[in-house]
């Protein structure tokens, strides 16, 4: 913009005390500005294009003229509707007189039905239902591809200037903020028209395999059992050229974990002139002006509005502390003591559940959890003390060997040197496996106790039962 332009539009703002006491508050508080351009280039791998393309004339192929099984499907019908008979037929009506109609006298036999053979073409061999799963595939890996890249494949050069500004004025605080975000079509035009003539061969096969999806042969063999991978090299997909390239482009799209794009981003930062920091400077406070001005000229109207109704902010009761070490110090400044708290629980936490269903109702659900738990910390605890052994064995030397009686020498030192470690460790096994026999006998004879008093208890409340007592009667004998 030019300046004597800008210039002209704030002298015609008019106030210019006032518009001159918001500037010095803008330019004596704290500013921060970022001025950059972003490019952004999108990159398409041109080779798994080219391979569907290639490949797509072999399934089309297909298609048209699938290879079929002849099935033979015997009948009996009317002599009427019999257009084939073959030896089988003969052998049929000898055996089955029940069939036969009338016999002459010169032996001339006349059937009433005639068992028939069918010639029928079925589609639904291994090869065909694996060019149908094929098909299917072929349209997930487009169609992802597709519509993630239809959302990136427009691609501008973006300005991006932002200012921020916080000050003070009489007993006021202000903040201010001024975005602005301008895209333009990128300088470079030629990789655009490149990127668009690959998204419309991308959009062609897309459609292509629409079309093969809508055909008679995929419709029919959707609906039978798809293959499920490893797909089975038949002879007909080893020899034959078409299955044979659909059975490589399976192969291939099967090893293809890419997106099938790369985006290239391109960051630089601009300089902030002098004038340039002025024209933002006088935005903010034309900004602030423009306020100031409207809440005076609105006092009246903006005073009789009234505010909402307050509303009652629900609060939290903090029953639990999560125990959230900072480990980005060393571990001297953190402390032995909270790493191995922290450890503990964590583990303790996973441990209960893994461990819970629900309040303990399944015994044997709560066994296995268990057992599951301890192992999968067991071999955490293994792998952890492996790497530390293989670490300091291999620490044992710096010293390259040259020849093979220094690399034999290395090996044994090295094997000598985990070995001693092994050792060591084991030593601690046995150590954790005594401190829990100990546990173990002393939880055990916590339960006798608990038995023998449970046994007691029992005893008492038998003995305090109310018994029933027979009443006495003494009959007296009558006197003679």
């Amino acid at each position: 913009m030019d300046k004597s332009i800008f210039d002209n539009f704030i002298s015609q703002s008019g106030d210019d005390e006032y518009l001159a006491r918001f500037l010095g508050a803008v330019r004596g508080g704290e500013n921060s500005i970022l001025h950059n351009r972003i490019t952004q280039a999108v990159m398409l791998d041109e080779s798994w294009i080219n391979t569907l393309e290639s490949a797509l004339y072999s399934i089309e192929q297909i298609v048209r003229n699938p290879r079929k099984f002849i099935i033979e499907n015997e009948l009996i019908v009317d002599v009427a509707k019999a257009r084939r008979t073959n030896s089988k037929t003969v052998r049929h009506l000898s055996s089955h007189s029940q069939y036969v109609q009338n016999i002459s006298d010169d032996g001339e036999v006349t059937p009433k039905k005639l068992l028939t053979a069918e010639l029928d073409e079925d589609l639904a061999i291994y090869e065909n239902r694996f060019i149908c799963a094929l098909v299917n595939r072929l349209i997930l890996f487009v169609e992802q591809r597709y519509l993630d890249l239809s959302k990136k494949i427009d691609v501008f050069t973006e300005t991006n200037i932002k200012m921020r500004s916080s000050f003070s004025l009489g007993d006021s605080r202000f903040k201010c903020e001024i975005n602005l975000n301008v895209e333009e079509p990128p300088e470079d035009t030629e990789n655009v028209d490149a990127n668009a003539r690959l998204f419309e061969r991308i959009d062609v096969i897309r459609r292509r395999l629409r079309v093969l999806q809508a055909t008679d042969f995929v419709r029919q063999l959707s609906k039978i059992k798809p293959v499920r991978p490893p797909i089975q090299k038949t002879n007909l997909l080893r020899k034959n050229v078409d299955y044979n390239n659909c059975y490589k482009l399976w192969l291939f799209i099967s090893s293809y974990t890419y997106l099938g794009y790369s985006i290239e981003l391109k960051d630089k930062n601009l300089p902030v002139g002098g004038d340039y920091y002025d024209d933002l400077s006088m935005l903010a406070a034309l900004s602030l002006r423009t306020l100031i001005f409207d809440n005076v000229l609105n006092k009246e109207k903006y005073d009789a509005i009234e505010y909402s109704q307050p509303e009652e902010r629900e609060y939290n009761i903090v029953n639990n502390f999560e125990f959230e070490p900072d480990f980005g110090d060393s571990k001297a400044q953190v402390g032995e003591e909270a790493i191995n708290e922290y450890y503990y629980r964590r583990m303790r936490d996973e441990l209960y559940r893994a461990a819970q269903e629900g309040e303990f109702e399944i015994e044997n659900v709560l066994n296995v959890n268990f057992v599951k738990f301890f192992r999968s910390v067991s071999r955490i605890n293994d792998a952890m003390v492996n790497e530390l052994i293989d670490e300091q064995t291999n620490a044992v030397t710096d010293i390259q060997p040259k020849t093979p009686l220094e690399k034999k020498l290395l090996k044994y030192r090295k094997l000598k040197e985990k070995l001693a470690r092994r050792k060591v460790y084991l030593k601690l096994k046995w150590e954790e496996l005594e401190r829990t026999q100990r546990l173990v006998e002393r939880t055990q004879n916590k339960l006798d106790r608990a038995k023998a008093e449970l046994d007691k208890a029992k005893t008492s409340v038998r003995a305090k039962k109310t018994t029933v007592r027979k009443k006495l009667v003494i009959k007296r004998k009558k006197q003679s």
